[in-house]
């Protein structure tokens, strides 16, 4: 009876620390994954402002907290089927 007891003690336990290695692992990584999303983001919004599709709104310590979008520009769009132009710049449809 104590040893079964014993044994269920020692399950206990190792699934815990089991457990805590790989939350700790998934922990790290969601942390990885989430700074990279964040700075390919900035990269892109950047890009997006030197092109001038957007204006970014920064708060007091710098990070961006709004964009407004610039409507004025003309984005070419093609289907899927042999890239055939649907809208053309300066064209209204």
């Amino acid at each position: 009876m104590i040893a079964a007891f014993v044994f269920f003690l020692v399950g206990v336990v190792g699934t815990m620390i089991v457990a805590q290695v790989h939350y700790s692992r998934a922990a790290e990584e969601l942390k990885r994954e989430a700074e990279d999303l964040r700075r390919y983001s900035t990269l892109m919004v950047g890009a997006m402002k030197r092109a001038g599709w957007v204006k970014l709104k920064h708060d007091r310590e710098g990070n961006i907290s709004g964009l407004e979008i610039n409507s004025d520009i003309a984005l070419p769009a093609y289907s899927n089927l042999g890239d055939t132009r649907l809208l053309e710049p300066g064209k209204k449809t």
